[in-house]
């Protein structure tokens, strides 16, 4: 990585944004010459010789394409597989962005690398912290930085962040309790940032969000890494532990063989 910017350069902006709001953006967090980088390290991940791209692969997560098809579009965790995003996690302008928002020292929970091929669809309504309960971690206490490593837009499915509705009751669909439903969110205003490469969104766990399919001929790739207060001890060993066995129990019902992590 190139040297760090000063990890004080002000983004009270964003901070306050995401205290009052929920979500806040960051302009350059990353330079150009980092962005590059961290791309080459993306196609140096994405390479079955590096990291087996199988649905069997735990590592690999799986969305639907427009024909309902299953497509390989993420690798979640990341940081034990890539030197590159394990010095990102611990980057000072990244940590001090997560120190600021809860005021105390902070830890990596999760970490994950999109890559949204074209095609690919996005994510349903719903709030992290309904996906986050086996860490012990309640929603105030999630913090997601989303780092554009191309740029985002609504045309290839960019994030839509619904700041309202906060600290609103939702309902769930009946097949998914931890999301919203849709038609929750119908007509209510909602905020979508549009990010060049190296921009960030910042977001807590409350805040109901969703994503659109990539209509673009054109990869939207996205690293999100999220912090948590230090003092939520061994949080990421059973959110990991927990997730794994989610997503084992998950793909056994259209996959038949054995599941592993590499």
């Amino acid at each position: 990585m190139h040297p760090l910017n000063s990890p004080d350069e002000n983004h009270s902006e964003a901070i306050a944004s995401l205290k009052n709001q929920g979500v806040g953006v960051v302009r350059g967090l990353l330079d150009p010459l980092e962005v590059a980088e961290l791309i080459q390290e993306c196609a140096r991940l994405w390479d079955d010789r590096v990291t087996p791209l199988s649905p069997y692969n735990l590592r690999v997560s799986l969305r639907k394409d427009e024909n309902g098809k299953d497509v390989l579009e993420r690798l979640d965790p990341v940081a034990d597989i890539s030197p590159a995003f394990q010095a990102l996690n611990q980057d000072a302008r990244i940590v001090s962005l997560a120190r600021r928002a809860f005021g105390e020292e902070v830890q990596v929970l999760k970490e994950k690398l999109i890559y949204k091929w074209p095609g690919t669809g996005g994510y349903g309504p719903h709030r992290d912290e309904n996906y986050f309960g086996s860490s012990g971690v309640p929603g105030p206490d999630l913090l997601s930085i989303s780092i554009a490593l191309e740029p985002a837009n609504a045309e290839n499915g960019t994030v839509m962040f619904y700041p309202a509705l906060r600290n609103t009751p939702l309902p769930a669909p009946a097949d998914e309790p931890r999301d919203i439903d849709g038609s929750a969110l119908e007509g209510k205003p909602f905020t979508m940032p549009e990010l060049a490469a190296g921009d960030a969104v910042l977001f807590d766990g409350l805040i109901p969000h969703c994503s659109g399919r990539n209509l673009s001929q054109a990869s939207r790739k996205t690293y999100n890494v999220t912090f948590v207060p230090a003092r939520y001890e061994g949080c990421r060993d059973a959110y990991y532990r927990h997730r794994l066995e989610e997503q084992s129990q998950f793909r056994g019902e259209s996959y038949a063989g054995r599941f592993f992590l590499a």
